[in-house]
């Protein structure tokens, strides 16, 4: 994603994505605990993602900056699977 986009935007459409991902693939996990886990293995905050504050939500849309091809296409593979 480029950095035309506000933080805030981003970061809400990160979540979409992941939680669409875990919802048809893990309906098991419960989403507070998913979240908690997600955010400490990226950032080393386990917090659910209505709880960062900016500076770790930065972080965050900064890690998935990073990997954003590699979750694009990890998600398309488990759609059409």
């Amino acid at each position: 994603m480029s950095s035309e986009f506000p933080e805030q935007f981003k970061i809400e459409v990160y979540k979409e994505l992941i939680e669409s991902f875990y919802k048809k693939n893990y309906p098991e996990i419960e989403r507070g605990k998913f979240w908690r886990w997600f955010n400490n293995a990226l950032i080393g905050k386990e917090k659910d993602i209505s709880e960062l504050d900016r500076e770790e939500q930065s972080q965050l849309i900064k890690k998935l900056d990073e990997l954003g091809d590699e979750l694009h296409n990890f998600n398309e593979f488990f759609q059409n699977s």
